[in-house]
């Protein structure tokens, strides 16, 4: 698969991993990940090196691990005021499968076949 197939499937993986952070208006990740995938956009439209899409990669990768992570966000909201519950966000179910798939996406346009 040539760079530029993996950069456009890393823009899907951004669109929809994006689609569902912003269903939680609480989320501090969405503003990161919306950087990542206008950098992506800008990197189809005036053309790209390894280095550029490396930096990419990197951005991408560097928030999931370590504690307080994105690893370690959930998208849930308290029932009410009142009470002690919480909840998961409706429309969130896929948010692991996206995250992977972006994670995925984004360490394979960093490596380079030999």
């Amino acid at each position: 698969m040539d760079r530029r197939s993996q950069l456009d499937d890393l823009i899907a993986s951004l669109d929809r991993l994006l689609s569902i952070l912003e269903k939680d208006p609480a989320c501090r990740w969405t503003d990161h990940f919306r950087g990542c995938l206008e950098e992506a956009r800008r990197l189809v439209n005036s053309g790209f090196t390894q280095g550029c899409l490396n930096a990419l990669s990197a951005s991408i990768l560097s928030v999931y691990g370590g504690l307080g992570s994105f690893g370690d966000y959930a998208p849930i909201k308290k029932e009410s005021d009142w009470s002690p519950s919480w909840t998961p966000i409706p429309g969130t179910e896929d948010l692991d499968s996206a995250a992977v798939e972006v994670f995925e996406r984004a360490l394979a346009l960093r490596s380079v076949d030999s």
